[in-house]
């Protein structure tokens, strides 16, 4: 019994002494976050960054991200360039472990070129939220998402302009992780009718070819995937998607893609080889749909999709796999979501403002040790998808 009391004690010292730890730690922070405001932003005090940001800090702006010291220093003087009389007066701080989250309201005129656009002269005063992650009491990341609109109607400009690159966020689908895309021959035994695809034939040789294709969650393909391809990171823009996932709880990983039940051969529409670049046109039966841990949020309608293969290699194994989507308006499909998912596809549709949306696979790798079969499937193995985006097209 008296061991029993002892340790009673000890885990409540020990869990007393992390409170009080924790509590420092985000007291501190937040002056950190108070000099970042009142100090680097709204008087341009460049000499502090090194105070207020790590080394290897990572910047997530609605232009693009922006990296290290020399990033977050440039960044700061081209606004400040821009808006010589920027200010930002927080509204409201929260900090939580190791993230701290101000509302603020920033002013300024604008009396400098502003992302590549001549001065107007225009006063604006827009809200903000910014959420930052720290590590040993310096700022190592943080996400930026400024009333755009706002500040789009104060300074008479498009939403575009506010982007030096399309909106995208990239993707991954690694074999490790269950993703990627499945590929396979059928026998009849199973679900999909009888149908192998004969061999290849290469520059470099006859090579295996698949007939049938999906996400590895596809019909207990793999019964710990998820889906195709997760998102990764939000390289430009979607600022209003990302404060709301962020708001109900989630990470930008659980927003998952999945591919559907594809034929390749069956949906060639077309096909060309020129300059040892192949390309197959596909016509798609199946919308993509895009999820929050299993929830539909938007689909991108079936359309046309082009398949690539670059076979000026000296070895298959250096041989380069890309594809794309032609371009499409995504749709809602989160109608028989949660409430909280329902409120981040608005959110997502209202970033893409109804323009077009496309799916870009850079990168894709055959991964001939991770084969699978059963359930009437042969010669099954996975696709890595190891870069990919999803972009808006203007």
């Amino acid at each position: 019994m008296k061991l029993n009391i002892l340790l009673l004690v000890a885990m409540a010292v020990a869990a007393c002494g992390c409170s009080v730890s924790s509590d420092a730690n985000e007291s501190k922070n937040i002056e950190v976050v108070e000099l970042e405001h009142s100090e680097i932003w709204s008087k341009g005090n460049v000499d502090l960054i090194e105070t207020v940001y790590s080394e290897d800090f990572i910047g997530h702006f609605p232009a693009g991200i922006v990296r290290g010291y020399a990033g977050i220093r440039s960044g700061v003087e081209a606004h400040r360039t821009a808006f010589p009389d920027w200010t930002e007066v927080i509204d409201e701080i929260i900090a939580d472990g190791d993230r701290v989250v101000t509302r603020f309201t920033s002013r300024g005129t604008n009396l400098g070129e502003f992302l590549g656009k001549p001065a107007t002269g225009n006063r604006v005063e827009i809200s903000e939220i910014c959420v930052r992650r720290f590590a040993d009491g310096k700022i190592v990341e943080l996400w930026v998402h400024p009333d755009i609109l706002s500040m789009q109607r104060q300074l008479n400009s498009e939403v575009s302009e506010f982007f030096t690159e399309p909106q995208s966020i990239s993707f991954v689908g690694l074999g490790d992780e269950h993703m990627g895309i499945a590929a396979w021959n059928a026998d009849g035994s199973g679900k999909e009718p009888a149908r192998v695809h004969p061999p290849l034939t290469t520059p470099l040789g006859e090579i295996k070819h698949h007939y049938y294709g999906s996400s590895p969650d596809y019909d207990g393909i793999d019964p710990e995937s998820p889906g195709g391809l997760r998102a990764k990171e939000a390289v430009c823009g979607f600022q209003h998607f990302i404060a709301a996932l962020r708001k109900e709880g989630y990470e930008l990983s659980d927003f998952v893609a999945k591919v559907p039940l594809y034929t390749p051969t069956e949906d060639t529409t077309g096909w060309s080889y020129e300059n040892d670049i192949e390309r197959r046109y596909l016509q798609d039966h199946s919308p993509t749909v895009f999820e929050l841990r299993g929830e539909p949020i938007f689909q991108l309608p079936a359309g046309r999709s082009v398949s690539m293969a670059d076979w000026g290699a000296a070895r298959f194994s250096d041989v380069r796999f890309w594809g794309f989507t032609e371009p499409s308006r995504p749709e809602n499909a989160s109608q028989s979501s949660s409430e909280a998912v329902q409120r981040i596809a608005s959110a997502f549709l209202g970033d893409v403002r109804g323009q077009r949306l496309r799916f870009v696979l850079d990168t894709l790798v055959l991964r001939h040790d991770l084969a699978f079969s059963g359930n009437g499937r042969v010669d099954g193995m996975i696709v890595e998808v190891t870069s990919s985006r999803l972009e808006v097209v203007p």
